[in-house]
């Protein structure tokens, strides 16, 4: 700072005082001013209001108009009251700003002297230590520069600030010493003064003996005591009888004694004892101040410190750490002076937080590199015992990851909670422990596998999931070969029988025959057969078989139409030729009757042969309807929860099993109409209406032509007839009789018949479901591949010219065309 700011700032502060004090005063004018001016007011009290006014400024004046009532000023005495108000408090500002300049520049002097005792101090010191090489020695020359730099940069703060201190006394001085001189002068003889300040002479605590006056002869015995003694002390000191600390110690000692001698003087007035009473206090607070001084204790114990180190009796870590100590505990110190400015204050608040937090850091990375330094130890002792034998792989692994649990543990515990380097640590520690679960576990799924392995082996469910694993990779495998082979049908040959092999191989390796009969087996293959019939091609196959059986339905009544108009046709040819003979041969009885017999047997022979005919058809027909219903009983049953893979198969085989008991009995049926050779009923041969062919018998019952011929009673006729031939008249039902007819007359086609499903014995239902499984994945299977099958390109080869060519074959189908009509039918 230059002396120009310095006398700015100093002039700024006596003009903020000045302005300070007047501002109560000059309010209290302003004040009554207002009410004097008021007309609206009583003359009572604004002539009050005058009276005051006059008062307080000289030569002021003012007054009220008799007649107007006008309000009458001195404005230029106002101004110079205010003026000269203004100038008293400025002095009265200067004057305390000239003592706490004094106080500052008497403690900067202590301060100053302290620190060329420092400075000496330390060079003193340095000149002692022993010399330490390496690193250590180093950085002890390192700090003791650090700190040599210090003290003397510290000296050069402390003159800054007294030039500081002078540069504003000066300004003071140039501009009210004059003022402040006179009104010294006036107040000379007004009080004793008894206070002691701290001046200049290096500061040395004197005496202000321009303070005194004619009132204070009462203490001056006290005073005259108190500057001998300065005298004889100063002297002391000067001669170099006492060093700096004494010559202190004795001027402290004087100034206590002499406000104690004040104290004791009879004359003292209430007033001056107080007052001396509280300067003796702040005497001894001084002292205190003084003997505890941060800066002194911070330079001998820093000394002290460094010369323990260099003789060995700590080692750099030690040292570290207790130079850490020291500067913690010394801006501690400056906290605790009573002397201490707010602005220095709150520097050393500041200064001691980062020296405990340095000293923290410290002291928490001293503490890693012990904790680090300890782990190796222990990792290298486990690594030895290790190489010597005395213990296995597995106890030096476990120990070494014991070891880093332990070890990460106690780094975590070395920081501070919330700070980012405990949350390093933590993380670092909890993914160490869950990694090393992670490998207890997996050790442990190990041990287990193992030991299935060894001695229990997979499961069926396991079987099928590897099997079914390995076989969609296989597929895979197969595929991708097929397209690579692109149009060579011969590398798609050995590709195909390839994959064969491997999918009975695999098949083998897991045993998956012997899976057939199990749940899972039979759940899976239920599960792809429903949805197989869930599907597209398999509602394509269920619907076919509908649209199947009802055109074999329609078709089994052509045929059977046809076959019994054959029968007819024949029946009247036999009827004509055995007629005629019979006719010839009347008269002799032994040739009728043997004509007759020969007749009956060609008529049983002729309708033996139709009904060999409608046999075979109702076989077909029955095949056809057992396979409709076995696919229906098994979609219907699958359908059921939980046990529709049980169901399932089992409402198949039933169904099976009534087609295949209605074969048979249309097969005995058939037999017996053999054995009986249908020598009761039947249709007549055809003739005229009234012509008679046959004779009728009791209880029976005879359609008429018109009745033939109706296509709503054919029908009903033709299956009485039927049944009656095929000997099955017994097992006639109504609802039989009543499908047969139709509005067209055409026979109905049989339409799928419900499977009703009893439960087995045990041994036959262990039986069926092993069958049922063996038949049930045999068809997936078949299924499977035919899917798979359509779903892969056809390969085939097409010539167009030659013998096998497109035009050859061609050329034949128009020649077989031509072939079919007679030329004269040709267009």
């Amino acid at each position: 700072m230059n002396e120009m700011s310095a006398s700015e700032k100093a002039f700024a502060e006596v003009r903020q005082k000045g302005q300070e004090g007047i501002v109560e005063e000059k309010n209290k004018i302003e004040a009554l001013i207002k009410v004097a001016k008021d007309e609206k007011l009583s003359l009572d009290d604004r002539q009050k209001a005058v009276n005051a006014l006059n008062k307080i400024i000289p030569n002021y004046n003012a007054q009220l108009d008799a007649i107007t009532g006008k309000y009458m000023e001195n404005k230029k005495a106002l101004d110079d009251y205010l003026n000269s108000l203004a100038k008293k408090y400025e002095l009265e500002g200067a004057k305390d700003l000239l003592k706490e300049i004094g106080k500052e520049k008497a403690k900067l002097a202590m301060e100053l002297k302290e620190a060329d005792d420092a400075i000496e101090r330390d060079k003193q010191i340095n000149a002692s230590s022993n010399f330490v090489g390496g690193c250590e020695g180093r950085a002890m020359d390192t700090g003791a520069a650090t700190y040599t730099a210090h003290l003397k940069n510290n000296k050069v703060s402390i003159q800054k600030k007294i030039d500081e201190q002078n540069q504003k006394e000066h300004a003071i001085f140039d501009v009210y010493g004059n003022d402040l001189g006179k009104q010294a002068a006036a107040e000379i003889n007004k009080k004793p003064v008894i206070t002691n300040t701290c001046g200049g002479g290096g500061g040395v605590p004197v005496v202000d003996d321009d303070k005194k006056n004619k009132k204070s002869d009462k203490f001056k015995a006290e005073q005259d005591w108190q500057k001998e003694q300065n005298a004889l002390n100063k002297k002391a000191y000067m001669e170099g009888e006492k060093d700096y600390e004494a010559y202190v110690e004795r001027m402290e000692e004087i100034e206590q004694e002499y406000y104690a001698r004040i104290l004791k003087n009879k004359k003292i007035t209430k007033e001056e004892k107080a007052e001396a009473e509280a300067n003796l206090a702040e005497a001894k607070k001084k002292q205190t101040d003084r003997k505890n001084s941060p800066d002194d204790w911070k330079v001998k114990e820093e000394a002290l410190n460094r010369i323990a180190y260099a003789k060995g009796e700590k080692d750099y870590e030690q040292y570290t750490a207790r130079m850490d100590e020291i500067n913690v505990q010394y801006w501690k110190k400056k906290m605790e002076r009573s002397d201490v400015s707010a602005k220095d204050l709150l520097e050393a608040q500041a200064q001691y937080q980062e020296a405990v937090k340095k000293q923290e850091e410290n002291a928490t990375n001293a503490s890693r590199e012990a904790e680090d330094k300890a782990y190796n130890v222990q990792l290298a002792e486990l690594k030895q015992r290790y190489i010597d034998g005395l213990s296995d792989t597995k106890t030096y692994e476990d120990a070494v990851e014991l070891a880093e649990l332990e070890h990460l543990r106690k780094i975590v515990q070395l920081y501070k909670e919330g700070t980012k380097e405990r949350l390093a640590a933590e993380k670092e520690y909890q993914n160490k422990v869950f990694a090393n679960q992670q490998k207890i576990i997996q050790r442990q799924q190990q041990v287990k596998q193992q030991l299935k392995e060894e001695y229990f082996g997979m499961n069926a469910d396991e079987r099928l999931t590897k099997y079914d694993s390995d076989m969609a990779a296989l597929e895979q495998v197969y595929h991708a070969e097929v397209k690579a082979a692109g149009d060579n049908a011969a590398e798609k040959l050995r590709i195909e029988e390839a994959f064969e092999k491997a999918k009975l191989a695999l098949r083998k390796k897991y045993a998956i025959d012997s899976i057939g009969v199990t749940k899972n087996g039979m759940e899976k293959a239920n599960d792809k057969l429903a949805n197989w019939l869930e599907s597209d091609a398999g509602q394509a196959v269920t619907q076919s078989f509908s649209t199947v059986m009802s055109g074999m339905g329609e078709i089994f009544s052509g045929v059977s139409s046809l076959v019994q108009a054959e029968l007819e046709k024949e029946t009247a040819a036999i009827n004509a030729r055995y007629s005629a003979e019979i006719s010839v041969a009347e008269g002799n009885n032994y040739k009728v009757a043997k004509l007759e017999k020969e007749k009956q047997a060609a008529l049983a022979k002729a309708k033996n042969e139709a009904n060999k005919k409608l046999f075979a058809m109702q076989v077909i027909q029955a095949v056809a309807q057992t396979a409709q219903n076995a696919i229906s009983a098994y979609g219907s049953a699958a359908a059921i929860p939980v046990v529709g893979y049980i169901m399932a198969p089992i409402a198949a085989a039933m169904a099976i099993a009534a087609g295949m008991i209605q074969i048979a009995a249309i097969k005995k049926q058939q037999q017996a109409s053999e054995a009986q050779g249908y020598a009761q009923g039947g249709f007549t041969p055809q003739g005229r209406v009234n012509e008679e062919v046959g004779v009728v018998h009791a209880g029976e019952w005879v359609a008429s032509q018109k009745l033939l011929a109706s296509p709503v009673a054919r029908p009903l006729i033709n299956a009485l007839d039927y049944a009656q031939r095929t000997n099955t008249i017994g097992s006639l039902r109504a609802d039989d009789v009543s499908r047969t007819i139709v509005g067209t007359g055409a026979v109905a086609s049989p339409s799928p018949q419900p499977v009703i499903i009893q439960a087995p014995t045990d041994n036959v239902a262990s039986a069926a479901l092993a069958q049922s499984a063996a038949v049930l994945s045999k068809y997936e299977e078949t299924m499977s591949r035919l899917s798979q099958r359509l779903n892969e390109p056809f390969v085939t080869v097409n010539t167009v010219t030659g013998d096998t060519g497109i035009k050859q074959a061609q050329e034949e189908y128009d020649t077989l065309i031509r072939n079919k009509s007679p030329k004269s039918r040709r267009k």
